[in-house]
């Protein structure tokens, strides 16, 4: 317990002081979002143990910030972690710093730890049926989001409502951790249809 407390009272509050952390959030409209980024954020400077105002002005190695904060997730879900990257990278853009694409597919690529664990598989026509037959809710949309997109898996689970336009037709989706003014794609009807089916619009 007593590890606990100075452990929590070490941590640092930079979200609410930092001023590129705030003009980063203004960009996000939704409350909830900007909460969860701001958490990120902190998360992540308190890990690197640097003010975020200061961050910029030091001549960091940045993809050796991002990786080593990467490994550092070993108790969060992949979800989680990927998350987290989608955040950080959307931060880093805004402010015209861009990693090498290979570096963060070395990153996804590796799990809670340094081996790489992940391989890409295509699903065969047998085990999508299987998906959209049996799936949860959840799993038909994102296979279905997916397949008719092209997006990646990590950019699926990491938008959030503030990234898809409903209001158009086809339905807009912006993916914001791709490059600073974000990757804009197109959802064809079928996804709108499954969407209207699910109760989700």
């Amino acid at each position: 317990m007593l590890m606990t407390k100075k452990i929590v009272s070490d941590r640092v509050d930079y979200s609410s002081k930092s001023k590129l952390i705030q003009e980063f959030l203004a960009n996000y409209p939704s409350e909830s979002t900007r909460t969860n980024y701001s958490s990120m954020l902190n998360h992540f400077f308190n890990f690197i143990k640097i003010e975020p105002d200061n961050y910029f002005d030091n001549n960091r190695d940045y993809s050796r910030d991002v990786k080593n904060y990467a490994i550092s997730m070993t108790k969060f879900t992949p979800k989680t972690k990927h998350t987290r990257l989608a955040c950080l990278k959307s931060f880093l853009l805004e402010y015209d710093i861009e990693l090498k694409q290979k570096v963060w597919k070395s990153i996804n690529r590796r799990g809670n730890g340094n081996h790489a664990i992940t391989q890409d598989k295509i699903p065969t026509p047998s085990e999508l049926k299987k998906i959209f037959q049996f799936g949860t809710i959840k799993s038909r949309v994102l296979f279905l989001t997916i397949g008719c997109s092209g997006m990646r898996i990590n950019e699926a689970i990491s938008l959030t409502w503030d990234n898809i336009d409903f209001e158009m037709n086809p339905i807009r989706v912006r993916i914001p951790a791709f490059s600073k003014s974000g990757r804009k794609i197109k959802l064809y009807p079928q996804v709108r249809a499954r969407l209207k089916k699910e109760g989700i619009i």
